[in-house]
């Protein structure tokens, strides 16, 4: 649509990590139909910190007035920062609060920037790094204490907090500045195929050559390639070129969380399309093998639609290495829309405003942009307090978010406001109702009609669209209701 940002790749690249035992409900973020909770009590939650006033993770509100806060730089609450993962054991309730008793931070790489492979693009708001030779995705969800992600240059010595994907890319939720420190590096991820050389004591990860000493490390670690590994060490250069001097080989969280049986909610991206008959088949989430059955409940997707790339949610006990589904949702933003809202319709205790006749959910993990160019990130409070955002302003709002079906609304990933008003709106998401006699579709819950001067594109009638994604530019009001000016069909 025309007045949208090119966003494919932010789409693919949109990823967040949650690892809970079960027992949080749905963390506050409204997939589909809410979970029955499963165990409450003592567990471990792992993925980024998503707020403070004290730690907010997955929608759940942890007091760590009593809990012990470590980690890699980190001693205390104030060292923490958006984005960045960690892992907290405690107890929490399905009300969204919990009490802490450790958290824990660990860097995913440590190290130097060694190149700027795509310098970072404010329109698609997506970026390239190179950490130590190891590529990193930037994109809209990526966090940074740096003035900008653009600021990010070859030289600077960066902490970064994200997830490998199974391309052998990392994709970043959190980059800091750290002092240049070429003592104390780290790397997480997978052995290289046949890279091992336990005569050489060295291995290859991501192409990054990883010296180490049999003294430093249990080489029984090293001999299954499949697990992920956490390294750390000094950042060397020798004849051969660049390379890691290791003083510490461990096993990575994933490849921890692996060896334990427990409940557990998992939401990453997805390495291993599913496989198998209407529901009950398999597939691969982070590496880790998951398992469905005609009991596992699908919110938003159909078993078919899981592929490599695909962000998901899944919820089921973790046994010998395999989740067992009872819940698998999406993730991932599938929706967009576009236009100026009414200023009376924003809703701060709800967290809600309204759009083109659409609810908007604005939620922990929504990040909130003014096009301005520094690409700060604001809290809804923030949007309408201090940026006073009021009844009397015009602001365009670009939303990429999450079509929840059964609440008729738009949980918003990523927010961007523009202080140039435009006319009408455009949206793009999945029609779910169709009335041939009103002549009237539903998509993302508001009703549009269709009339003599509507223009279709690669469709002509009505009734083409019930279940179709759709483009539209429409205008109108809530008082006077919405008409569809143009209609476009999408790829699914």
């Amino acid at each position: 649509m025309s007045g949208f940002k090119a966003n494919g790749v932010n789409r693919a690249l949109l990823l967040v990590l949650v690892v809970l035992l079960a027992g949080c409900g749905d963390g506050g973020i409204g997939i589909g139909p809410v979970a029955d909770g499963g165990i409450r009590g003592t567990g471990s939650s792992v993925g980024p910190v998503s707020g403070f006033g004290s730690v907010v993770l997955n929608g759940v509100r942890f007091d760590t007035d009593n809990a012990s806060i470590s980690g890699d730089g980190v001693r205390e609450q104030d060292d923490l920062a958006v984005g960045m993962l960690v892992q907290i054991d405690g107890l929490w309730e399905d009300d969204g609060l919990g009490v802490a008793d450790s958290v824990v931070y660990d860097d995913t790489l440590r190290g130097p920037v060694t190149a700027v492979t795509q310098p970072w693009d404010p329109l698609t708001r997506t970026g390239r790094i190179r950490v130590m030779g190891l590529e990193v995705l930037l994109d809209a969800q990526t966090r940074t204490d740096f003035a900008a992600l653009a600021d990010i240059g070859t030289g600077d010595f960066v902490r970064v907090s994200g997830w490998l994907r199974d391309d052998g890319l990392y994709r970043a939720s959190f980059i800091g500045a750290l002092p240049v420190n070429n003592e104390d590096v780290e790397v997480e991820g997978f052995i290289d195929s046949g890279s091992l050389d336990t005569d050489l004591d060295q291995f290859r990860l991501g192409g990054l050559r990883i010296s180490y000493r049999d003294e430093d490390v249990d080489e029984s670690i090293l001999t299954d390639e499949s697990r992920q590994l956490d390294i750390q060490g000094r950042y060397l250069e020798d004849n051969s070129g660049p390379y890691i001097q290791a003083t510490a080989i461990r096993p990575a969280l994933l490849a921890e969380l692996s060896s334990k049986d427990r409940d557990l909610q998992l939401a990453g991206v997805a390495t291993l399309a599913f496989s198998g008959e209407g529901r009950t088949g398999s597939f691969e989430l982070n590496g880790i093998p998951v398992q469905t059955s005609v009991e596992t409940e699908f919110d938003d997707l159909a078993p078919s639609d899981i592929r490599p790339g695909l962000l998901l949610q899944v919820e089921g006990r973790l046994e010998s290495g395999v989740i067992f589904a009872d819940e698998v949702e999406l993730r991932e933003a599938d929706a967009e829309l576009e236009g100026v809202p009414i200023g009376n319709s924003f809703n701060l205790d709800a967290g809600t405003f309204e759009l083109g006749g659409v609810t908007v959910r604005v939620g922990p993990y929504t990040r909130i942009e003014m096009d301005e160019g520094d690409e700060r990130a604001l809290t809804f409070d923030d949007l309408l307090n201090n940026r006073q955002i009021t009844v009397d302003q015009q602001f365009t709002f670009e939303v990429e978010g999450i079509q929840r079906f059964r609440e008729n609304l738009l949980d918003a990933i990523y927010i961007e406001v523009d202080d140039e008003a435009e006319s009408g709106f455009e949206l793009q998401g999945r029609v779910t109702a169709v009335d041939l006699q009103q002549q009237q579709f539903v998509v993302l819950g508001v009703t549009i009609t269709v009339d003599s001067s509507t223009e279709f594109d690669d469709s002509g009638q009505l009734e083409e669209l019930t279940g179709a994604v759709v483009e539209v530019e429409y205008s109108g009001s809530p008082a006077t209701g919405f008409f569809a000016e143009e209609i476009e069909l999408e790829d699914d």
